[in-house]
């Protein structure tokens, strides 16, 4: 398994950026070229399972069905349960630091894809930090997407600043 590790600092309080890890709306006009766009298939508590269908590349599209859990009180976890990238798993943990957030990423990656991440290792951080990008230039969505209860997946109690 190949682990790859990401920090960005951050101007908003963990509760903005736990809504904006359950807004998969934002997707297609936020990131139509480095994530795609998700569709929710189930929601329970404070999971959710969504199909992401990433960007065309060539005459080609990728799908991946992902497990996204808010896990209190900082951390939202992510599982790639089926298609492109199956047993992926992410991690994102969210320390209150200063006016904002440190979050810490963890990606791990198995078998033969993590070898070919091993080796992509830098192509594969600029992507993660063109999408954070693209999130700070729009301020952040919030919210959360419809039918996922924003106080469900991030009671203001558990995140300081919310």
């Amino acid at each position: 398994m190949t682990r790859l590790t990401h920090s960005i600092r951050v101007p908003y309080p963990p509760r903005i950026l736990v809504e904006q890890y359950f807004d998969f709306e934002h997707l297609p006009y936020v990131h139509p070229g480095t994530l795609g766009s998700a569709e929710v298939v189930e929601i329970g508590g404070r999971r959710v399972v969504a199909d992401l269908r990433f960007p065309i590349v060539g005459s080609l599209r990728g799908r991946s069905r992902f497990r996204q859990e808010f896990v209190p009180p900082d951390r939202v976890e992510v599982e790639v349960v089926a298609g492109l990238g199956r047993g992926t798993r992410y991690a994102a943990e969210f320390v209150p630091s200063g006016e904002g957030t440190l979050v810490r990423e963890t990606l791990l990656i198995p078998g033969f894809l993590g070898w070919i991440a091993g080796l992509a290792r830098a192509p594969i951080l600029a992507r993660i930090r063109e999408v954070w990008r693209e999130d700070l230039d729009v301020k952040m969505c919030r919210g959360g997407t419809p039918g996922i209860e924003a106080a469900e997946i991030a009671p203001s109690e558990i995140v300081a600043g919310g």
